[in-house]
């Protein structure tokens, strides 16, 4: 078996041994109960969700039955969970809130989206500023509107795409040197620290999702500006007014 990254929360494998030959069944606070061991399941698709909880549930009513003439009580708080709520989950008496934590991704999320925005907006603004003659003299020789406008917005392009292998670059290399600081799992540093290698880092499709987010970040934040260039009148463009 391949060895896994110690980033990783679980893995899988065909190598199967009992649990109580290792000890884990007893790793608790309390003898009488199962120890801190858990199960995951692979479901065929996410149609399978409802039924793999009524098992669940199932098998819970009946373990209770069990346990129950001893006065204890197996308490699942919803579970099991899918991927999205287990990874926000934090302690096991505690249900996740998926709702609230979906709401605080979007909350980021438009902020992250805004103010870039507001800055690529006000640097495209000042920079049309400094070559409102250069599209007078283009609108003179016959440019039309839609040229002026494609011109402006491709130039944004080209600078995105550069500006967004920049800072893969340089991710990649503030990851390696901050590994131990920004991959270091709970009560990870001293027993396994993070290692990162470039198949963790790099992925091709992640890195295409987030351009084609910049990209739609620049259309939106120059799209604007450079319509607004591309109306100036040419006696105002050629004396280096906007309006």
């Amino acid at each position: 078996m391949k060895d896994v990254s110690t980033l990783a929360d679980c893995a899988y494998g065909q190598v199967w041994i009992p649990y109580t030959s290792t000890g884990m069944d007893k790793e608790t606070w309390n003898d009488d109960h199962m120890g801190m061991m858990s199960c995951t399941l692979l479901a065929h698709s996410q149609k399978d969700f409802s039924a793999i909880r009524q098992e669940a549930e199932r098998r819970k009513l009946e373990y209770n039955t069990l346990i129950g003439k001893n006065g204890w009580e197996l308490i699942y708080r919803n579970r099991p969970y899918d991927q999205e709520k287990n990874a926000i989950a934090f302690g096991v008496n505690v249900e996740p809130d998926v709702d609230a934590a979906r709401r605080q991704r979007i909350v980021i999320f438009v902020i992250l989206l805004i103010v870039p925005a507001i800055n690529l907006s006000s640097m495209t603004q000042s920079r049309l500023r400094q070559r409102v003659a250069e599209i007078g003299v283009r609108r003179a020789f016959g440019s039309t509107r839609m040229s002026v406008m494609g011109q402006i917005i491709a130039e944004n392009f080209v600078v995105t795409l550069l500006a967004g292998i920049v800072g893969l670059l340089l991710s990649v290399a503030f990851a390696y040197l901050g590994n131990t600081v920004l991959f270091a799992q709970e009560y990870s540093q001293t027993l396994s620290p993070p290692s990162v290698d470039a198949s963790i880092l790099l992925h091709a499709s992640t890195f295409g999702w987030a351009l084609l987010f910049c990209f739609v970040l620049n259309l939106m934040s120059s799209g604007i500006p450079a319509w607004k260039a591309s109306r100036i009148g040419i006696v105002n463009a050629l004396g280096g007014r906007l309006h």
